[in-house]
């Protein structure tokens, strides 16, 4: 089963590179995990923070990107 590790991009260029990593079936299995991750940051962050940008970059085994998850989240000052 190949490795994919997950590395964490932050508005303020700040990278957390994941050197644990997980083994997974396959890259869609792993871009599935990125998605839900991004969810939980988004909901953990979203409240702390009521603009910022994350990114999440998934890697295989051998250091390839295989995809990118990100979200947006800005403050709106318009009412409606």
């Amino acid at each position: 089963m190949p490795m994919y590790f997950f590395d964490v991009l932050e508005r303020d260029g700040t990278i957390t590179h994941d050197v644990i990593g997980v083994k997974l079936d396959c890259p869609d299995q792993a871009l599935d995990v990125a998605s839900r991750t991004l969810i939980s940051v988004l909901q953990d962050e979203a409240m702390r923070h009521p603009e910022f940008k994350v990114q999440i970059v998934v890697r295989e085994d051998a250091g390839n990107e295989i995809g990118r998850r990100d979200a947006i989240v800005s403050q709106s000052d318009q009412a409606d």
